[in-house]
């Protein structure tokens, strides 16, 4: 089994160059990075591996422009995406060629905190930094994966591709692509726990105006995924969980977090 790893990245190089120095010592067929316009030192970096990593510009701002480039580009059976923050688990590509028998997979994915974990952090909350843990046992996935750490093969790229409306360009944080590809294929990926990679979180993206921008954002990326009607009774069941889960936990957090979601749903410019 070929597997290919592809990395989109912007303006990430010292990140970038961490995750290169694990995904490397993996034995993938070929290692593809994508850079989305980046105006710092990427470049360079990718240089510096110019004998196991493809450097590929891609001009077309946006996410999902360069995950499509790396679907292009890539020559491997199975395609994993990473994101450019994450240091990959040894033995990643012996799980993945031991346990995925399907068409896509999702694997484990454990935060790394600069500094500390929010003490509101919870395994409710995690999502928010594409953290994600189903447990040590191979399963389908209820929902999706999480694009940090994601695999298909690549003849499903034949008919789909990543929806460039959807997901992050520049400094938005509108999401959605990995979703929405998910949900048109109608199939439910398998979850593989030892294809495990550990996602760096810098201090930045804890602080209460990040959160706050991220949360209203996918609250505008439901916007465009489902009808107003639909959404406005799916997030009714979703206050409920919330409310109850916040009592629990006594975790506020939780309601403004959905307090955050649904603005992003109701108003149109509220990003």
């Amino acid at each position: 089994m070929k597997i290919s790893a592809i990395i989109p990245t912007h303006n990430r190089a010292v990140l970038l160059n961490q995750a290169l120095k694990s995904i490397i010592l993996e034995p993938f067929h070929e290692v593809i990075v994508i850079d989305n316009n980046s105006t710092d030192c990427t470049k360079y970096i990718c240089m510096g591996y110019y004998r196991t990593v493809k450097y590929v510009f891609e001009p077309k701002q946006g996410l999902n422009f360069a995950r499509n480039r790396g679907i292009k580009e890539a020559s491997g059976e199975v395609l994993c995406f990473f994101d450019d923050d994450i240091i990959i688990n040894p033995g990643y590509c012996e799980a993945v060629k031991n346990g995925f028998k399907g068409e896509t997979f999702g694997g484990k994915i454990i935060p790394i905190y600069e500094t500390k974990k929010p003490k509101w952090m919870n395994k409710y909350l995690v999502g928010l930094v594409s953290g994600l843990d189903l447990g040590n046992k191979k399963r389908k996935f209820k929902k999706y994966p999480i694009g940090a750490n994601m695999g298909f093969k690549k003849e499903i790229f034949d008919k789909h591709l990543f929806n460039p409306n959807l997901d992050r360009s520049g400094l938005s944080l509108i999401g959605g692509g990995e979703k929405d590809l998910f949900m048109r294929l109608k199939k439910n990926a398998e979850y593989l726990p030892d294809a495990l990679v550990y996602h760096y979180i810098t201090n930045d993206r804890l602080t209460i105006k990040h959160i706050k921008k991220l949360s209203i954002s996918i609250g505008a990326t439901y916007r465009k995924m489902y009808s107003l009607d639909k959404l406005l009774f799916m997030e009714l069941f979703k206050w409920i969980a919330s409310i109850g889960l916040a009592v629990i936990l006594r975790n506020k957090m939780m309601i403004v977090f959905r307090y955050w979601i649904l603005k992003g749903i109701i108003k149109k410019n509220s990003l």
